[in-house]
């Protein structure tokens, strides 16, 4: 708020307002502040303003934090715009912003920006939501929209992550129509780690295989508390894939440390590479359906 004991606004009122918005104002907050509409262009030519989009401005400096970009883009838009798509993902961080172009969804046509991908559409109530000062669509909403960009497994990890952090409108899911969407809600989703956890978790899956839990913390007899890559609670068999950070001398000494304290506590640890899991996943399949099955037997009573 200006200090109302002045008589006149000065530039610092500017400067605080920007403070509280990442870094950008619009003209109608610099008019709201007292101030005639030409003096957004007198501060642009001496450099105390940077334009950003027509009637969005940045005070004093561009070097925003992505949220102030995606603030302005999404004001550039006009009255009803969000932000969506990847960038309202990073936003709700469920995944990092990897496009180049900002994505902002509006109810009607708008002009095109530079920078900034606009996506006409319908929203349903509850859709927008603010966060961080900023309008966006609604956690379930934005992976609503990312269904049809996605491969199945990444779209799986967008849901295992909102349904772990409680953010996800299960009746609101209920209105897509992606098939896609309804294909990875018929199991139970589940967050994977790395590219090779998926890979593995869809090839047990497509073999017909008891669905292991992935990434699951296990406390153990001595206090360790560690988790594996996937977990079958029924039979007390750990699955992991060993990457590169593997390798070193430290790593190795504490996977032995792990394998040797889990079998003192009635688990059995199966370890399999990248590598193999790339070029050898057939082979992997059948050694941990080997592993299961064997296991499974062993539990089963005599004459069972």
């Amino acid at each position: 708020m200006r200090d109302v004991s002045r008589d006149k606004p000065t530039f610092r009122d500017v400067v605080e307002l920007a403070r509280r918005q990442w870094g950008i104002v619009t003209l109608a907050d610099i008019v709201a502040l007292g101030f005639p509409d030409w003096a957004a262009r007198e501060w642009v030519r001496s450099g105390r303003l940077i334009r950003l989009y027509r009637g969005v401005y940045a005070v004093g400096h561009d070097a925003l934090h992505a949220e102030g970009r995606w603030l302005a883009a999404v004001w550039a838009c006009g009255e009803g715009a969000a932000l969506s798509f990847a960038a309202a993902c990073a936003l709700h961080e469920l995944r990092p912003m990897t496009a180049a172009l900002i994505d902002v969804s509006v109810p009607a046509e708008r002009r095109k920006r530079r920078g900034i991908r606009p996506h006409q559409t319908t929203f349903l109530p509850g859709d927008v939501t603010t966060v961080s000062g900023i309008p966006v669509t609604s956690p379930t909403r934005t992976i609503i929209d990312m269904a049809a960009l996605l491969r199945p497994s990444r779209l799986e990890n967008l849901l295992a992550l909102a349904e772990r952090r409680g953010i996800l409108d299960h009746d609101r899911l209920g209105l897509s129509h992606c098939r896609k969407l309804r294909a990875v809600l018929a199991a139970e989703p589940q967050l994977t780690r790395s590219e090779d956890e998926a890979i593995l978790l869809a090839a047990l899956r497509q073999a017909g295989l008891p669905e292991p839990e992935m990434n699951a913390w296990i406390t153990h007899g001595g206090g360790e508390e560690w988790q594996g890559d996937l977990v079958y609670h029924d039979v007390r068999l750990i699955i992991e894939i060993d990457d590169d950070s593997h390798k070193t001398a430290a790593a190795f000494e504490l996977d032995r440390e792990k394998d040797t304290i889990r079998q003192d506590d009635g688990w059995t640890t199966r370890r399999f590479t990248r590598r193999q899991v790339r070029e050898r996943l057939p082979w992997v399949v059948g050694r941990i359906a080997a592993a299961y099955s064997a296991l499974r037997n062993v539990g089963l009573p005599h004459g069972s």
